[in-house]
């Protein structure tokens, strides 16, 4: 450092033992105070530091990522058809926690067409929609609404497919022979035969003969 300025010297000294650096630093012109060269250094430091923080921040996803955060989600939408498991839930709080009701909220994607096909179990949406009501998020830590909830759907499930085959039996006929269904359907039906005359006759005959007394046998 030269006494007289306060600066170091411009040129690269050579015959370090340690090694001299490939390339000289950036030194100050000689006509500049050392501390406002300083202040230039830190403000152009920082230009680029600035500069990203501006740039709002991007995640991006690869299709990998994606695939395995939709299984999770789809996994975790149809458990909630089963009332054991949002008993669970309730039981444990996560039901009053504002987050986990804004991701049910988000959930709510699954409705859609193209997400709903995907589904083994859509029963589970109409409990989604189910827990965005908070009356029946307090319901349902009730281990006996849960049960009750669970009989009602084995009952449904009971009916339902005793109606689907009736339905498909139903769509079999009409498929192979509508006319002949819409006749049948339009045919009247008769509930009694009116009685002809010559069955009129003789059932006249027949009161005719149980009239006349009936004679004693010897």
């Amino acid at each position: 450092m030269d006494p007289s300025t306060g600066l170091r010297p411009s040129f690269q000294p050579l015959n370090m033992p340690w090694g001299a650096p490939s390339q000289p630093p950036n030194m100050p012109h000689s006509g500049l105070p050392y501390q406002h060269h300083l202040q230039q250094q830190q403000q152009h430091q920082q230009q680029p530091y600035m500069q990203q923080q501006q740039q709002p921040p991007s995640f991006l996803e690869n299709p990998e990522q994606a695939k395995l955060r939709f299984q999770i989600e789809s996994e975790f939408v149809q458990s909630l058809a089963n009332p054991h498991y949002l008993n669970y839930l309730a039981q444990r709080g996560y039901f009053k926690e504002a987050t986990f009701v804004r991701y049910l909220n988000y959930l709510r994607y699954f409705k859609q067409p193209d997400y709903a096909k995907t589904l083994k179990y859509p029963q589970c949406l109409l409990f989604l929609d189910l827990l965005q009501k908070p009356e029946f998020r307090e319901a349902i830590a009730s281990s006996s609404n849960a049960k009750f909830i669970e009989d009602q759907m084995l009952l449904q499930w009971h009916y339902y497919l005793r109606k689907r085959q009736r339905l498909s039996q139903f769509t079999t006929t009409f498929r192979q022979s509508p006319e002949r269904f819409y006749q049948a359907e339009q045919a009247p039906q008769q509930i009694f035969n009116p009685p002809s005359a010559a069955s009129a006759d003789d059932d006249a005959e027949s009161e005719e003969r149980s009239d006349e007394p009936m004679e004693e046998q010897e």
